[in-house]
């Protein structure tokens, strides 16, 4: 199996996931599809890191253009002067204003509802990531426009930015939502701080399994003590050690099977790929190796590495994600890839834009949308805010902040490049690899696409089942996954789950999924 150590550097990314949710009918999705129908205005891309320009922008009416987003640091207070910022380049080449409307992320859930339900609300792009609520559940909703027609035309420079990646934003061969450039892979790994590497003469090259890991996590405990837990796993990371095991379709009620290329669907939880590591991870738990309080805890992993009673803890091994780290507690890290890297419909729909059902103007939504996947100036004030007021550039191509200025008294200092569209037209913020956009974007080419990825399962037809099923996961798969429970456990659970339908649920999801590819 081919294995990658990642490069120690320092960065300011921050990796987040979003959580949106909605109602609205599905007469408002037909509209839509008509509208897409709509003749439209053509732009051409002026270069790679610049946006489509309309061929007259004199020909097209002013107008008010409104991006819809969330926001996770401290409430960007200039945002009128970002405003003014942005609205200069959108009239010189889509003659629009723009409008932003921030959303704390604490109440983006809450808030993406509200607004979906309020047909006179004004908005013409919003962001939709990965959502309580599903792309197909949106688009049958009514959310969401049709973006085919615009794509094939007025958006043509976003379709080719964004290339094969489209189908992750596809509901029935139609698309609805436009991923975001950025990592797209989901890949596993763990990461370890750089001192217990060196203190142990640790050989990270030998290390190509999760197995591989018994051994080097004896080693730090007998060394550091019974007070002391090698790896660290809590609620929110206990997954990264079964994260590409196999596609999950989206639930991992019903996935493709592990290890293999074909399409069938399967039970994850009863093959033997995945009794085998549960038996792995329960030995680590029953050794001491890994946190009593794993599945239940609230703790982050931060708290483990400057409190000195953990190592190691499984991560996400996108490119730049030891910088990230690193830079977050203060100490070197080195981060050990495990396993395959998978692109599904999954890790496409972590961030995404689309145009929604109240936009007066698709077409000119879809131009905005240009702007934020092709534009270098637009994408970065939209991102970094004002050269001069909120970042200055320095001497070897980074940005950082001005004198006087740091990330708690900036009025814009949102660091979303994963949010806003293309990531790979971001400046380099102090501390990054300047060379960090390359390797993702071979990290995302050297990835195995899934072939179902863009598969989109509709639940209807088993809806009743499928709560039963969920229901049944979360009383159980947290503490199997942490080491808690063993082998006993995921009999009992498994025994639950065809008792609630588990069957009926992959037999339907096998069904759509042959539609899906022709078969």
């Amino acid at each position: 199996m081919k294995k990658r150590i990642l490069a120690l550097i320092l960065t300011a990314s921050m990796i987040i996931s979003l959580a949106a949710c909605g109602t609205r009918t599905s007469e408002i999705a037909n509209e839509s599809k008509d509208n897409s129908e709509a003749d439209s205005t053509a732009s051409e891309a002026s270069s790679d890191t610049t946006a489509a320009s309309v061929s007259d922008v004199s020909q097209l009416e002013h107008e008010e253009l409104t991006i819809v987003f969330p926001y996770m640091n401290a409430a960007p207070k200039d945002t009128a002067m970002i405003e003014e910022a942005l609205s200069s380049i959108a009239e010189e080449k889509i003659n629009a204003s723009i409008k932003l409307q921030p959303i704390a992320y604490g109440s983006w859930q809450e808030q993406f509802n509200l607004l979906m339900s309020n047909s006179d609300e004004k908005m013409d792009v919003i962001f939709t990531g990965l959502n309580n609520t599903s792309l197909s559940s949106m688009v049958s909703k009514g959310y969401l426009i049709e973006l085919d027609g615009y794509l094939g035309n007025v958006g043509a420079p976003t379709a080719e930015v964004v290339g094969d990646y489209i189908r992750g934003g596809q509901v029935a061969g139609q698309t609805y939502s436009i991923p975001t450039l950025r990592d797209l892979a989901t890949s596993s790994g763990v990461m370890f701080l750089k001192s217990y590497i060196d203190k142990y003469n640790i050989d990270t090259e030998s290390i190509d399994e999760w197995s591989d890991l018994t051994e080097v996590l004896k080693t730090i405990k007998e060394g550091e003590g019974d007070a002391f837990t090698p790896m660290f796993l809590n609620g929110s990371q206990y997954t990264s050690l079964t994260s590409t095991f196999s596609d999950p379709l989206g639930d991992s009620l019903g996935t493709l099977a592990p290890n293999t290329d074909d399409t069938v669907v399967v039970n994850r939880f009863a093959t033997e790929e995945y009794k085998e590591l549960v038996a792995l991870i329960k030995s680590w738990y029953d050794a001491g190796y890994i946190n009593k309080d794993a599945a239940t805890t609230t703790a982050l992993w931060q708290e483990a590495a400057q409190a000195g009673t953990s190592a190691c803890w499984p991560n996400n091994m996108k490119p730049g994600q030891v910088e990230n780290q690193a830079n977050m507690i203060g100490q070197e890290m080195i981060g050990i890839h495990i396993g395959e890297d998978v692109v599904t419909t999954a890790s496409l729909q972590t961030a995404m834009w689309s145009i929604p059902y109240q936009a007066q103007d698709p077409e000119r939504s879809m131009m905005l949308l240009n702007l934020m996947y092709t534009d270098a100036d637009f994408f970065n004030t939209l991102n970094w805010g004002i050269e001069g007021t909120h970042f200055v550039k320095t001497d070897d191509g980074h940005i950082t902040f001005p004198d006087g200025v740091d990330a708690n008294s900036s009025g814009w200092y949102l660091n979303l490049g994963w949010v806003f569209g293309n990531q790979f037209l971001s400046y380099f913020w102090t501390g990054n690899d300047m060379d960090l956009w390359e390797r993702t974007k071979e990290y995302n080419d050297s990835a195995k696409l899934s072939p179902a990825a863009g598969f989109v399962f509709d639940t209807t037809n088993v809806k009743n089942e499928y709560a039963a099923c969920q229901s049944v996961k979360e009383e159980f798969v947290r503490a199997i996954e942490t080491g808690s429970q063993g082998l006993d456990k995921v009999d009992e659970m498994n025994a639950k789950l065809e008792a609630s339908g588990i069957q009926k649920i992959i037999d339907e999801k096998q069904r759509q999924l042959d539609e899906f590819l022709g078969k």
